[in-house]
């Protein structure tokens, strides 16, 4: 999958125990492309046994955005996909260079998987036990962030501002790392591997690095779920998800994940989150699968609007930012004419100042304007190829967001 921008239009949000807003916002960093690059660096978090019992040295790639002088930044770490028997933290980097691009320290990590070519297919239980593992191995890497900046900060991270976030397989990973607790009520098989390794809070990382704490500030979810969408509660991070309701692999609903591990989907996460007040956003792909909605043209309107929504929603939890809860959707407004080969009109819904941003289905910036108390706005259409893009409307005086769609002939 090529890279996509991540983060959401929840603009409610909880505090973890940091309870702590990110430097550098200014409305921004975070949201747009301020640095062209980054710079990767290779480091061994932990060491810890795999399932053959031998120990397995675990890396991280960490990518820091170049130029930046900010000395505290918040963290996205990166789990890759591939069903816990395949797959490697290169298949992360495009997701990892995105976000460095807006200010992010990212990381892509190693985590301890199943060894199918000595082993064989793994059963149910199997499967579990690695989960487990890599459960233990992501939260390893939270501790190693947090004691690094305990020991003189070399990635100049904010240990408050945290994300966990993953793909498939790492989506499950990531949030099961944020989200299973010892007041969850497991069943005695999930308890058993569980206490196999290490115990609810795992054992990746060196002494010192198992004092530190594993929580984190929001969770990215990508094609992902839980074991029980009950072990969300009212102190669980906020979160974002995108899915496919025709997912054949991992379920949106629920279900057994690739025929070895039962999976509480997007929707019922959605749905218990709802439920208990805990900030969300779903943006469900119709008759999307499992990969297909990343990749395939048919579903770039979909991609394109959750790219936009899901960077502000980062913005806002890590920023600060508060909006009621009637400001947590936003409405789209008519464009004319669409389909275009020229400019667009639009009507506004209030007189106000506005900020402008055009994205195309990749999730980059292409235009970006401002309007001063007009009823009318008129998007230009100055050098755009064909295709579809993605209007959003910040209203500067009252807090509230606005999209629009236009197809370019």
């Amino acid at each position: 999958m090529k890279k996509i921008y991540l983060a959401i239009i929840g603009i409610l949000f909880c505090f973890n125990s940091f309870g702590q807003f990110a430097q550098g916002c200014d409305g921004k960093r975070y949201v747009l492309d301020l640095f062209p690059t980054a710079t990767k660096a290779t480091i061994q978090y932990a060491t810890n046994k795999n399932v053959l019992g031998e120990n397995q040295k675990l890396y991280m790639d960490v990518y820091t955005p170049d130029g930046d002088t900010v000395s505290q930044r918040p963290v996205i770490i990166w789990a890759y996909g591939g069903s816990f028997i395949s797959g490697g933290k290169g298949d992360m980097e495009s997701y990892c260079r995105a976000f460095a691009k807006k200010g992010y320290v990212t990381a892509a990590i190693d985590y301890r998987l199943w060894p199918l070519f000595t082993l064989g297919f793994p059963t149910g239980p199997e499967v579990l036990n690695v989960v487990i593992q890599a459960v233990s191995d992501m939260r390893g890497s939270v501790r190693y962030f947090r004691k690094d900046a305990d020991k003189g900060n070399d990635f100049k991270i904010d240990p408050g501002n945290i994300i966990l976030a993953g793909i498939s397989a790492g989506a499950i990973t990531a949030l099961h790392a944020a989200n299973l607790d010892a007041q969850d009520s497991v069943p005695p098989f999930i308890q058993t591997a569980i206490n196999n390794n290490g115990g609810i809070g795992g054992n990746t990382g060196d002494s010192l690095m198992l004092t530190y704490p594993y929580d984190c500030k929001a969770v990215i979810n990508l094609s992902g779920g839980l074991y029980n969408a009950k072990w969300l509660d009212a102190n669980s991070p906020p979160f974002v998800s995108y899915h496919g309701n025709a997912d054949a692999v991992v379920p949106y609903t629920s279900g057994i994940a690739n025929g070895l591990l039962y999976i509480e989907g997007s929707k019922l996460l959605k749905d218990r989150s709802d439920e208990i007040g805990l900030s969300n956003y779903l943006l469900t792909v119709p008759g999307g699968g499992h990969t297909d909605i990343y990749t395939d043209t048919k579903f770039a309107t979909y991609l394109a609007e959750f790219t936009i929504n899901a960077t502000l929603f980062l913005e806002n939890v890590i920023c600060g930012t508060t909006a009621t809860k009637e400001q947590n959707s936003i409405k789209e407004l008519k464009v004319t004419p669409n389909p275009a080969t020229d400019e667009v009109n639009i009507d506004m819904p209030l007189l106000s100042n506005y900020t402008i941003e055009v994205y195309n289905t990749l999730g980059a910036l292409v235009s970006k304007d401002e309007l001063k108390n007009e009823e009318h706005y008129t998007l230009h259409r100055k050098g755009m190829a064909r295709g579809l893009y993605v209007i959003h409307f910040i209203d500067e005086k009252n807090s509230k967001g606005y999209i629009s769609r236009v197809i370019y002939e």
